[in-house]
């Protein structure tokens, strides 16, 4: 579907705060899974390449753009429940029964433990399940269940890029999302992840001069190459945030925000995430990003003018505040020039089609 169909979509698919889910529109799917009470879609459904809208936005009975996925409700067999407890825990599976009645995402190297270790109830609790080696022998989770969210966590995309061949029959029973780490190359897997129909998510930090450049060429190819079908996080929920005008932060769309994500780390310490490990907090967790963007401000940097604070919210701060943002800030202001640029064409529809999108 083009961007038009999908936005009459998602307009018709209530969201309700609480619990992270993880899922993906099918091909061919035209009413999307609701939402149970308690949870939180963290992304949001592809809106497909903006060049091919524009080929086709003087009329909405358009020909069929790409897939439409996105990582929103996850339906399991049996349906969600909405849990006491907001806040989602990312923990070993080994450690699945010392958290009765928490949403989940439960992580292991080897996916056969994951299988073995989740029972139909602590399934119901699970957001996703996270491989943390694309290496590894995925055929238990091919043969695993339906329609159960699946993160494959890649290490190194030199040595990972071939094996993600091997990972393609997962899509078949699962929606798969590859997360990448913005490391030179990267682009080379997130060009082969797209284009075997995965989704991918951005692992990023405080990225160099080339590799935002590298970065900026990966967002260009998500909003206008036609063969890119699937969401490539974080440009993606940030793109739709633009073309919304909604309040959106990077913090949570990397789940990283602490005042719904807990990260526990192998040896069972709670932490915010992964990337904040070690981080000797103080004050109330769940008010972090707040706080956090408020002493950028008060001390007078290149935050406390920034167009783009909101969204970022500091999130390209961490862990050195003296970063300079300033190939950052571009990658968002093409992000935010050409959501802007979508919104102008779609208000030159016909009467029905602005009627249809007000």
């Amino acid at each position: 579907m083009g961007v038009s169909n999908w936005l009459a979509s998602r307009k018709r698919m209530p969201q309700v705060p609480g619990q992270t889910v993880l899922s993906v529109v099918a091909p061919g799917q035209t009413e999307p899974a609701v939402v149970v009470p308690g949870q939180t879609v963290l992304s949001v459904v592809a809106p497909g390449p903006i060049e091919q809208e524009r080929e086709v936005r003087g009329s909405i009975a358009a020909q069929p753009g790409p897939i439409a996925a996105r990582f929103g409700p996850t339906v399991f067999s049996g349906g969600c429940k909405p849990l006491l407890d907001p806040i989602v825990y990312n923990i070993p599976v080994s450690m699945v029964e010392m958290y009765p009645g928490r949403n989940l995402i439960v992580r292991s190297h080897d996916p056969s433990e994951i299988v073995g270790g989740l029972s139909r109830e602590n399934l119901a609790r699970a957001s996703y399940v996270q491989v943390l080696s694309v290496s590894s022998d995925l055929e238990s989770l091919i043969n695993w269940g339906k329609g159960i969210p699946v993160d494959l966590v890649v290490k190194d995309p030199d040595i990972d890029l071939p094996l993600l061949y091997q990972c393609s029959p997962l899509l078949a029973r699962h929606p798969v999302r590859v997360t990448v780490p913005v490391v030179p190359g990267f682009s080379k897997l997130v060009k082969l992840a797209v284009s075997l129909n995965f989704a991918v998510k951005l692992d990023v930090s405080q990225a160099d001069s080339p590799l935002v450049e590298e970065m900026s060429r990966v967002a260009h190819s998500y909003l206008h190459q036609a063969t890119v079908a699937q969401p490539i996080e974080y440009f993606h929920s940030l793109f739709m945030a633009f073309y919304r005008g909604e309040p959106v932060t990077l913090w949570a769309i990397q789940e990283e925000d602490p005042s719904y994500a807990r990260y526990i780390t192998d040896d069972g310490k709670e932490t915010l995430s992964k990337r904040l490990a070690g981080l000797d907090l103080k004050g109330e967790v769940s008010s972090f990003v707040s706080r956090f963007k408020d002493d950028l401000i008060s001390e007078g940097g290149e935050c406390r003018s920034c167009e783009f604070l909101g969204p970022c919210s500091g999130y390209f701060k961490w862990p050195d505040p003296e970063y300079r943002c300033d190939g950052v800030k571009a990658l968002f202001r093409t992000l935010k020039d050409t959501a802007e640029e979508l919104r102008r064409d779609l208000a030159e529809f016909d009467p029905i089609g602005k009627e249809e999108w007000s």
